[in-house]
């Protein structure tokens, strides 16, 4: 990673001192090679084989291969994971892993030998160019790339036929205003030092606002924002931001100036990835899918053999209330289909998921850190021969969805191992490789009744035709208007955010215009009529014979 921010400094300077464009495009074709590079590859990867004229019994057989190394990957590092970890068991599926992994490799080695069109897409490196940016990029739209080094901060903004590129020196004061913006959001207090929290949010919100937005101020007035954190402001919900300091003494957090007030936010792993889009063989047949778990019934049957390690987080999986009336109002809102309690399986998540065009899971998230691909979302506890009740992270990068927004109603959805470059290794990037083009995931946990809440504004503001990153704008000011002092906190609007295409999932409900239309002619008819009318009758009078007046 230091080699690449050393590249963008030197392409930087000369663009300074030049100021030859293709310095600057140099600069910037450096960034977003080191943005999530890794998934780039893997997405292309998969289109690979889908448009490489592979034979679909190739590619199933690639993915059993794929599935069978993923269980032993999960039974070794589940042994491992035990007190008393058996030797035996660990070697005895090193060895099956290994035998495996042979004949994927010499299957991929057939794949990059008789299908070349498909070792062609596979290795495909470009990323996207400034000019391409500039001509497909929507005149509402404003791109904003970040690329953070310990001591300079790169702000990459490109507009409809425009571009450029602000360099700001930081220094350890920056990450600091970023980690107490992420305490207050994560871990927020409300029971003492009140004033003292409110302050402190208040300046930090603020001089972020002018590190990373003020300098580009009018190039973002009324925009749409497609941004592209760095390093840990990918844990910092832009739309919190003050665009003013504050000018009241009292703790209120409802009238605080928020970026969310003037514009709409969504986020993106890299520009190449959201401009190139995701292409699908398969269209998706329904529309809505919800899972709600339930968690009372822990006590599964046929465990598998890793079950000492899986009960580790079986007992922090509690009831989660208000999630079964969230996805029952959304249903009623854009129909579809739900599973609530005992219905909500991993095994018919599986089964099921690929014909959805809009997932929905409102569920528990148990996230890994040292091991992000083992993250989880957890399932009702019904164990079976081949599911545990926990979908990893792994297994949806080796799943394949056709839907076109996945939303993660879950807490720390977004939350995950930050790797330089690459980004937050989360459950929503999983979904992301796993053929969604748009995901809706959370940065921590989720309140209850507020999630419920937000989400059925957003799906209401979503089936008028809002773009996602608008609906949510949208339910997030609403909560916020009628919001007490407590709920006003961005710990309880805030942790919702979206990443990747935000297009519209819905036409525009014009039939209200129509209306509204009808009635206005109606009104504009009824006073031309009256005018009309009373034009007459003045006229009328005025040639009246004056033996009528007298």
């Amino acid at each position: 990673d230091e080699t690449y921010l050393e590249g963008i400094r030197i392409a930087e300077k000369i663009y300074r001192i030049t100021s030859e464009k293709d310095y600057l495009d140099k600069a910037f074709q450096i960034n977003e090679k080191r943005k999530s590079f890794t998934l780039l590859t893997s997405i292309r990867k998969t289109q690979a084989k889908e448009f490489g004229g592979i034979p679909i019994s190739l590619i199933e057989q690639e993915n059993e291969l794929y599935r069978l190394l993923a269980a032993y990957e999960e039974h070794i590092f589940a042994e491992k994971s035990k007190k008393f970890p058996d030797q035996g068991k660990i070697n005895f599926w090193e060895e099956e892993r290994f035998a495996i992994y042979t004949k994927y490799e010499d299957l991929i080695k057939t794949f990059e030998n008789e299908y070349p069109e498909y070792y062609k897409l596979k290795y495909d490196a470009s990323t996207m160019s400034l000019e391409q940016i500039e001509n497909y990029i929507n005149p509402e739209q404003v791109l904003i790339e970040y690329a953070l080094s310990d001591s300079n901060l790169y702000i990459f903004t490109i507009g409809r036929n425009h571009s450029k590129l602000i360099n700001q020196t930081i220094d350890s004061s920056f990450l600091s205003n970023i980690n107490f913006i992420w305490k207050q959001l994560s871990e927020p207090q409300f029971s003492y030092e009140v004033n003292k929290a409110f302050r402190g949010y208040c300046s930090n919100a603020f001089t972020l606002y002018q590190y990373l937005l003020e300098p580009i101020r009018g190039n973002i007035k009324n925009k749409n924002l497609l941004i592209v954190p760095d390093g840990t402001l990918w844990y910092i919900p832009f739309e919190i931001l003050l665009t003013s300091p504050r000018r009241d003494s009292l703790v209120n957090y409802r009238n605080l100036s928020y970026l969310i007030r003037s514009n709409s936010i969504s986020y993106l792993y890299s520009a190449t990835i959201f401009f190139e889009g995701t292409q699908r063989l398969t269209q998706p047949t329904k529309g809505f899918l919800a899972f709600a778990p339930d968690y009372t019934n822990l006590l599964a049957q046929n465990s598998p053999s890793n079950q000492e390690y899986l009960e580790s987080f079986r007992e922090n999986l509690v009831p989660i209330p208000g999630v079964k009336d969230e996805v029952r109002n959304i249903k009623r809102q854009i129909g579809g289909d739900i599973y609530l309690d005992e219905e909500a399986t991993e095994s018919r998540f599986k089964k099921t998921a690929g014909d959805y065009d809009i997932l929905h899971l409102a569920m528990h998230t148990i996230v890994n850190n040292k091991e992000p691909m083992y993250s989880k979302l957890a399932f009702t506890q019904k164990v079976d021969s081949l599911n545990d009740g926990f979908l990893n992270t792994y297994e949806i990068y080796n799943s394949r969805y056709n839907a076109r927004m996945a939303v993660l109603s879950s807490c720390k959805s977004g939350f995950g191992k930050l790797m330089k470059g690459e980004g937050v290794m989360s459950l929503a990037r999983g979904f992301m490789y796993a053929g969604c083009p748009s995901i809706v995931m959370t940065l921590w946990e989720v309140s209850d009744k507020s999630g419920a809440r937000l989400m059925e504004d957003f799906y209401k503001s979503l089936k008028r035709g809002r773009s996602k990153a608008e609906a949510l704008r949208e339910a997030k000011l609403d909560f916020l208007k009628k919001a007490d002092n407590l709920k006003a906190h961005p710990y309880f609007w805030s942790t919702y955010v979206v990443i990747g295409d935000s297009s519209p999932l819905f036409k525009k409900n014009l039939s209200y215009l129509y209306w509204l239309a009808a009635i206005l002619l109606i009104a504009a008819g009824g006073l031309l009529f009256y005018i009309r009318q009373q034009r007459i009758k003045k006229g009328r009078e005025a040639f009246k014979p004056d033996s009528l007046l007298s």
